[in-house]
Parts: C-alpha cells; structure tokens; sequence
C-alpha cells in the first residue's frame, strides 16, 4: 500500500502543477479579454486554493482504482492512470478555449447543436487562436516531463 501510495503521487502531482499553470494561464487570458483590474491576487489565490482542494478531493476515486490495479499489475495501473491524466490535461485545455472565447454562457444551444457543428466551430476557433494548441502541446509536454 505505502508503494502504491508513493507511486500514485509521483503520477498525480506533476498533474497539480500543470492544472495550477493553466489556471494562471486561464486567469491571465480573461483579465486581457475582459479587462478586469481589480482584485486580481484575490481571486488568482481563491482559483488556486480551489484546484488545490479539488485536486484533493477528486484524487481519492483515482486513488482508489489506482490501488485496485497496482494490486493486479504494477504496470498496467500507471499506464492506466497516466493515460486519464492525459486525457484530464485535454479536456481541461478543451474547455479553457470554450469558455474563453464565449461571452453569454451556455444553454439549451448546447444540447440542440450537432456534433458535426460543434467540431468545425472549435476547429475555427482552434485555426485562428492557435495558442490553445500551444498551450495544450505544452501542458501535456510539461506532464510527461514532470513525471519522469
């Protein structure tokens, strides 16, 4: 148990540091678009202080598969467990470019879309803010380098 421990750790804080990075990141592209001046470090710290303690607390279920698999096979549940992150790390830039480059929050627009519509919107999105690609190459770059 206490190896399991071990190595989940070295899988899982490298994936703390990079959600931390992108929430600056995330912070410091809406303060520029929506020109926000005011009570910067507060909210900055609240943000982080937030994907601290979510990263706590979403690490226990992950842990939990993560010791049901070191169990069976050492191997196999750090490459399981490294592929989710990796996965995470997307997802998480995904919605980072969604609701950056959206002003009125989502509604019922969002179940009616096809999916079709939804891949070439974000593709257009993705063709001319080419950063969010940057940044997700980069954030999943600094993972695999953080975990080695």
């Amino acid at each position: 148990m206490k190896i399991a421990l071990k190595e989940f750790y070295k899988i899982s804080l490298p994936l703390l540091i990079v959600i931390v990075s992108l929430r600056i990141f995330e912070y410091y592209t809406t303060t520029i678009k929506f020109d926000i001046d005011t009570g910067i470090i507060k909210i900055l710290a609240a943000c982080l202080w937030f994907d601290v303690t979510a990263w706590l607390k979403y690490s226990l279920p992950f842990f939990l598969l993560f010791v049901l698999l070191f169990s069976i096979h050492k191997k196999s549940a750090k490459v399981v467990l490294f592929i989710i992150y990796l996965l995470f790390i997307t997802s998480y830039v995904a919605l980072l470019v969604t609701f950056a480059e959206r002003t009125v929050p989502f509604d019922h627009e969002l179940f009616l879309r096809n999916a079709n519509d939804m891949t070439e919107t974000a593709l257009s999105v993705l063709s001319v803010h080419y950063i969010y690609v940057v940044v997700l190459l980069i954030s999943l770059a600094a993972y695999i380098l953080l975990y080695k």
